[in-house]
């Protein structure tokens, strides 16, 4: 699977809940304040980078060991 198609299966029904359903908790169980730096260990097509780094008052980093899912993530940053 490339990343694009990973990324993509968020898109679909089942996806799309679980990654909301994913990304609640991971704001819940965090309780991000402004101005917390977060780096996402294992971001792969950076989901829930991109997501978390739509909030202004939070610093995201995203790391990865796969360079091309990393190089997929920042084009579309």
């Amino acid at each position: 699977m490339n990343p694009a198609q990973y990324d993509a299966w968020y898109d679909s029904p089942r996806g799309r809940w679980i990654g909301e359903t994913e990304y609640r908790l991971i704001e819940e169980q965090l309780a991000l304040q402004p101005s917390t730096r977060v780096l996402d260990v294992g971001c792969g097509t950076g989901w829930f980078t991109r997501r978390l780094a739509r909030r202004d008052d939070l610093n995201i980093v995203g790391l990865d060991v796969n360079a091309e899912w990393l190089d997929y993530a920042r084009s579309l940053v």
